[in-house]
């Protein structure tokens, strides 16, 4: 909404306008399933994993983030799942919310040779409960154990809220399925 409002005031060209709109339309869109009840169905983890990038790539672009998503590409194994999409496809883009803003913190100390940069993975053998869909990125990591990641208006986030990890916690515990959050430096 900024970038289309600031757009405007600036007089940007017809066709800049039209991007920014349809993109916008794109990531309303992309919200409604939260209103429509939330039914579990069966789909392929890729079927989400290909929305979610569609629909954030003008966010990527904007703060200069690198992406790879292996699943998308086939080089990464995909898996079925069954789940509310609309659900899944809130907390995953709450994680991306996150991602992108602790990568663009780090990139304001590391200087202009860092780059921010997200890596959506699948781990379908890794976990003995089954298959999982990993959210990566180069920030500076947690600084809340996993246990105070979780709870409500727990953030170490200037300005946050503390609900987006409590939120996904509370999403993957009403369909079944272990919210595993883990802190590693590579």
């Amino acid at each position: 909404m900024d970038d289309l409002n600031e757009a405007i005031r600036q007089s940007d060209d017809y066709e800049t306008l039209l991007k920014r709109a349809e993109h916008l339309a794109e990531l309303l869109e992309g919200f409604a399933p939260l209103l429509r009840r939330n039914e579990q169905k069966t789909f392929n983890i890729k079927a989400l994993t290909q929305k979610i990038i569609k629909l954030n790539t003008h966010r990527f672009e904007h703060h200069n983030v690198t992406v790879s998503c292996p699943v998308n590409t086939d080089e990464s194994e995909s898996f079925e799942v069954t789940a509310p999409f609309g659900l899944l496809q809130a907390t995953l883009t709450n994680l991306i919310d996150n991602s992108i803003h602790w990568t663009n913190l780090q990139a304001e100390k590391k200087g202009s040779d860092f780059k921010p940069a997200i890596r959506i993975d699948t781990l379908p053998h890794w976990f003995k409960e089954g298959p999982a869909l990993v959210v990566m990125d180069n920030g500076p990591g947690f600084s809340l154990t996993p246990e105070e990641a979780i709870q409500p208006f727990k953030t170490s986030r200037p300005g946050g809220m503390g609900v987006g990890l409590y939120y996904a916690d509370k999403v993957m515990e009403t369909i079944g399925v272990d919210f595993k959050y883990v802190t590693q430096k590579i």
